[in-house]
Parts: C-alpha cells; structure tokens; sequence
C-alpha cells in the first residue's frame, strides 16, 4: 500500500493542536522502539496470564465439553417473560 504523505500531513493538520502533540509523541516512540529488555520490565508478557486462574474444575480446559455445553445451552428455549 502506497503512502500519500500530503494526505496524511492534510489530516494531521485538521487537528486540534493538543492532539498533533500527543500524535507526534506516539510516532517518535514507535520510531524510537524499545529493547527487549526494557519491554519485558515495562509490560508482562501474554504468556505469564496462562494458566493463572483455577476454576476449581479439573475439565475447565475441556474444549469439547465447553462447546456441548454452549450448544446445549444456545439451543435451549429459554422464556423471555
């Protein structure tokens, strides 16, 4: 995809002041980027949340369970009154 740097420059200056400040902040982190090391002490990885809760069921990762129970479930008439 090509970029027509005039057509962002023509938005960019469509906006409040205030907001070109913070969006060019933004633009000089993501260029600037963040080592490895300073991004693991910054933000937890996705993995360390896996396996961090317990149900208390030892079929709570039971995929197929979970998904009969679902379509039971979605496919129960349920009242609306």
């Amino acid at each position: 995809m090509a970029v027509n740097k005039y057509r962002i420059e023509e938005v960019f200056n469509q906006l409040p002041e205030e907001l070109q400040e913070e969006l060019l902040s933004f633009a000089r982190f993501l260029l600037e980027g963040k080592s490895e090391t300073k991004r693991n002490v910054d933000t937890p990885r996705v993995a360390s949340f896996l396996g961090s809760w317990d149900s208390g069921s030892s079929n709570s990762a039971d995929n197929y369970r979970i998904d009969r129970d679902l379509t039971r479930e979605y496919s129960n008439a349920h009242d609306t009154d």
